[in-house]
């Protein structure tokens, strides 16, 4: 890299500026001038060089204040040596390393002392994009397999509710089958000339009631469809209360089976949120989903919404609208000990082989991703809580 590198000098000295310019020249550095602190943040912006050297006192702009301008305004980890008159000025060295120069040189000065700190900087700023390459690399392969989880988490939570949305599909398509059956024995007994108006009349009935239950079937086979795509976060504005509704035809046959009674608390006048439906649409499945086992023996699932002011994050003061949705249940409950680990990747309050312990760490992960917060609260024997704060706007 060092052969190679672009270097700015900027200085208001021109003769300083050749003489540094020639001496870096027989090393192949390749040089980018610059006579004031101004243009040397416009050719820093510009052309990203490998390395700055910046004298510290010019007019009007001077090195400190250029230097504090391009660690704000450049992205990229730019080394900037500061250049200074005299080896005791330790007060500009001070004030330069403060505002984030990395290194400092004195002149005059040797070639072999520039040469080997111009080095020895390049050599940081190697370490630091190889660094920064291979955080990338992680961060990407992390992002990955974060979202490998969700779709995992995703099929486990539709394996568990799909056995109750057949026994719902089941009951329509035996409508279907049944008045289907009775349309085809009015037809055997008389020929189509012998109809009555009675017999239209009943015919057109139950073909009204063969296309509504077709297209509950179909209502219950998209939202299967749909909860089941594996997607990237894709926020909207969405009606919360929507996204609650649009999953308890999945539920309804299982929660009923189970004696567990749902109550409905929704804030009408609820605000459209901005979330990827089909991810909060994930987390409340798997909120009622384990609501609906810790009620093996019956009990009361509640899901309420509501707009309040609240921090945003636990460290904000400053208090902002939010969404707020609760989902609780009637069940055993959570032991205190268990509260803080619930949504660890993997833990688990079930018996080996009963679950994965993925379904509330992925629950956790989609609610940080929308900026929100989810918290739980819970009385052994008595009930659960779940709340999930999301920001509006």
């Amino acid at each position: 890299m060092n052969k190679s590198a672009k270097v700015l000098i900027v200085d208001d000295e021109p003769d300083t500026v050749e003489i540094l310019s020639r001496r870096l020249a027989k090393e192949k550095y390749k040089v980018i001038k610059a006579y004031s602190g101004r243009e040397g943040l416009e050719l820093a912006e510009k052309h990203k060089p490998d390395l700055i050297l910046m004298d510290v006192a010019m007019p009007e702009m001077d090195g400190f204040q250029t230097t504090r301008l391009i660690r704000d305004k450049i992205k990229e980890f730019i080394p900037i040596i500061i250049v200074t008159a005299t080896r005791d000025d330790t007060g500009s060295i001070a004030m330069g390393l403060s505002l984030g120069a990395d290194d400092y040189i004195s002149i005059p000065c040797e070639t072999e002392e520039l040469l080997a700190r111009i080095k020895a900087a390049l050599r940081i700023k190697e370490l630091h994009d190889e660094l920064l390459k291979r955080l990338t690399e992680a961060y990407d392969r992390i992002k990955q397999g974060h979202e490998e989880l969700i779709h995992v988490a995703k099929m486990a939570a539709l394996g568990r509710c799909t056995a109750g949305a057949a026994h719902e599909i089941n009951n329509p398509l035996g409508i279907v089958s049944g008045n289907a059956q009775y349309i085809l024995e009015i037809f055997k007994k008389k020929d189509i000339k012998q109809l009555t108006m009675e017999d239209y009349q009943e015919i057109k009935e139950s073909l009204d009631v063969i296309v509504r239950s077709s297209e509950r079937c179909g209502a219950i086979a998209r939202n299967l469809l749909r909860f089941g795509r594996k997607e990237k976060l894709q926020k909207r504005l969405t009606d919360i209360n929507k996204v609650i509704e649009d999953i308890f035809p999945l539920l309804k046959n299982q929660l009923n089976l189970s004696n567990i009674k749902v109550i409905k608390e929704l804030d009408r006048k609820l605000p459209l949120v901005s979330i990827d439906p089909s991810q909060i649409e994930q987390v409340l499945m798997n909120l009622m989903l384990n609501a609906y086992a810790a009620m093996s023996k019956g009990g009361t699932l509640k899901l309420r919404t509501y707009e309040r002011e609240d921090a945003h994050l636990k460290m904000e003061k400053i208090k902002k609208k939010m969404v707020f949705i609760e989902v609780k249940d009637t069940g055993q409950g959570i032991p205190k000990e268990y509260l803080d680990r619930i949504f660890e990747p993997f833990f688990t309050t079930k018996e080996a082989g009963a679950g994965t312990g993925l379904g509330l760490s992925v629950v956790y992960a989609i609610i940080k991703d929308h900026e929100g917060e989810i918290n739980v609260k819970s009385k052994v024997g008595q009930s659960t809580t779940f709340t999930i704060k999301l920001p509006l706007g």
